[in-house]
């Protein structure tokens, strides 16, 4: 088993070709702008629901990420305990119980729950080395998780007709994107442009894409340059161990 670490992936990025990277900004950056002018018009259409509300999906949020990744049958949803909480961010507890933000719509329950539960298959699959040690591992695994997500959300947006599925996947990644494509520039000694800030003319900007990207960042946009090269074929590979980032 070949576990990419997160030097491998800030490496394979600076390796990436530039239009791709612009391409996929411009792109996801259009479809978060859609999606930001339709919010108003469509709060009305999910209520806040609690887990007795929302546990009919849950089977159907897991299994498509099991479907994804193939891990067998060592990865049982079935068996999960699945708990919401007031405030703060949805996470997975050392023992094992996903912890999901309390009082969500039925939009917003499900890139959450993707997320968490592959985090949950990472762990069994992979082991718990690489939570153990977040400064070598993080970008992977908060990266696939994150792309698991993408794919599970866009499956709920095909069958519901409504792109409110992906408001959460949008609110973290075109701030990676930009964050990690200024990186990008500043690494290889270009210059600098607003291609993809929303932001430009704001007190602070050039301050803040002067920031080093997170670990979660360089994860995220990492595999999203690598579904667009490989598909979403490349997420199973991860769990049969295979380092994606060697190339």
């Amino acid at each position: 088993m070949s576990i990419p670490t997160n030097n491998d992936i800030k490496q394979w990025l600076l390796r990436q070709d530039l239009d791709l990277i612009n391409m996929i900004g411009l792109r996801e950056m259009s479809a978060r702008l859609a999606l930001m002018d339709k919010k108003p018009d469509r709060n009305t259409r999910w209520k806040s629901g609690n887990m007795e509300v929302l546990q009919p999906y849950v089977s159907q949020i897991c299994g498509l990420v099991d479907n994804l990744l193939d891990p067998g049958e060592i990865s049982d949803y079935k068996g999960l305990v699945i708990s919401t909480e007031k405030g703060g961010y949805s996470h997975l507890k050392p023992d094992g119980t996903l912890v999901l933000r309390g009082n969500m719509t039925f939009p917003s329950f499900v890139s959450p729950l993707a997320h968490e539960y592959t985090h949950h298959v990472q762990t069994e699959v992979l082991g718990d080395e690489i939570f153990e040690h977040p400064d070598k591992y993080k970008s992977l695994y908060e990266g696939h998780a994150r792309a698991v997500e993408k794919v599970v959300a866009d499956e709920f947006v095909a069958e519901f007709r409504d792109k409110s599925f992906l408001d959460f996947y949008y609110y973290c990644f075109t701030p990676d994107l930009e964050l990690v494509r200024s990186w990008y520039l500043r690494e290889h000694g270009l210059p600098r442009d607003d291609l993809l800030s929303e932001d430009a003319d704001k007190p602070g900007y050039v301050f803040y894409r002067n920031y080093e990207p997170t670990h979660y960042a360089f994860g995220n946009v990492a595999f999203s340059l690598l579904r667009e090269q490989q598909g979403d074929e490349v997420l199973k590979k991860v769990i049969q161990g295979e380092n994606v980032f060697r190339g």
